[in-house]
């Protein structure tokens, strides 16, 4: 054998196509995407989990205290909480664990909006039997 029957073979060797390594970048790639969708999806949860905290909204603290956010101070991350009435503390924005509710769902359950929607469903079964009169299709007649 010569040196340049070894380098030949030596470079013939380095030459040919390595299908595990196309598998290795093509998983390689697929983890930075994901990387970068779940830092997307984070930040985008963490923007909406801020703007729900707001004076009303009810929440729960990572040391398990329930309260209403009374203030919020987004220069210095603080909330002040009502624990109780007439009790208030201060935490820090992160201490946050969970928004039990918001504002606007409390306005949305109110008594006067669940009457409202009763209301509106015996106007519409009046409405109802009132057309079927009209239009001779009253079930109730023999």
């Amino acid at each position: 054998m010569t040196l340049s029957y070894v380098l030949a073979e030596d470079a013939a060797q380095q030459q040919t196509f390595n299908p595990m390594m196309l598998v290795l970048l093509a998983l390689f790639a697929v983890m930075i995407f994901m990387m970068f969708r779940n830092r997307k999806k984070a930040t985008a949860a963490a923007e909406e989990r801020k703007n729900q905290l707001v004076p009303g909204a009810e929440i729960m603290t990572t040391a398990g205290i329930y309260g209403t956010v009374l203030s919020v101070d987004t220069e210095n991350n603080r909330l002040v909480l009502e624990v109780a009435p007439g009790n208030a503390i201060t935490f820090d924005g992160r201490a946050v664990a969970q928004i039990v509710s918001s504002p606007a769902a409390i306005v949305a359950d109110s008594p006067a909006d669940a009457a409202a929607a009763l209301s509106s469903e015996a106007d519409e079964a009046d409405r109802q039997r009132e057309q079927d009169g009209e239009n001779g299709t009253d079930r109730n007649r023999d």
